[in-house]
């Protein structure tokens, strides 16, 4: 969205909350809201004013455009379940939400989530919830840059010990053998 849009949508809202809207203002908004698509900006200041007391703060209005921290989790927890159902422990996952990889680490990783019952997998919700909470709140963090399937931790063994195998189309190394990894929320 242009910079002259945006301030004339902030102007409407600072009409409505009775807020005086000076151009510092603008600027600091436009700054946190400039890359969020134009229809997710609109889309939030209608239900702002709709459902605020007060002027809203920028956290408000990012919290309506991509849902509140528990909204978060319980999304990724959906693209999870699906991608376990749909993928399982046969195959490598690489979501989009870097946060998912992290908390399936300190869930003992992803084949051993793939193997979990259904009542388990009920008790596995609720950590995997807390734990999504706890690393969306932190600014900054390490996480693996996929969740490894069963034939890619194999493969990665034997590379390391520098299996090479006669094919018919000639010698390969067994980093040729491994799987295209399946990306989820791109």
């Amino acid at each position: 969205m242009i910079k002259k849009e945006f301030s004339k949508l902030l102007t409407e809202l600072g009409l409505i909350f009775q807020r005086e809207i000076t151009d510092i203002l603008v600027n600091i908004y436009y700054e946190i809201f400039k890359n969020y698509p134009d229809d997710n900006i609109q889309k939030a200041f209608n239900i702002a004013i709709k459902t605020c007391k007060f002027f809203p703060k920028p956290a408000e209005l990012i919290e309506l455009i991509e849902g509140s921290g528990n909204d978060k989790a319980i999304l990724a927890w959906n693209q999870v379940r699906e991608a376990i159902f749909k993928h399982g422990a046969y195959e490598t996952i690489i979501f989009q939400d870097k946060i998912i990889h992290r908390v399936i680490e300190n869930l003992d990783g992803w084949q051993k989530l793939c193997r979990n019952t259904e009542e388990e997998m009920i008790w596995i919700e609720k950590k995997f919830l807390q734990l999504y909470s706890v690393y969306q709140r932190r600014a900054v963090f390490e996480y693996p840059d996929r969740l490894v399937e069963i034939i890619e931790e194999t493969n990665r063994v034997k590379e390391q010990k520098g299996k090479i195998f006669e094919t018919p189309q000639g010698v390969k190394q067994i980093k040729d053998f491994m799987p295209v990894p399946v990306k989820i929320g791109f």
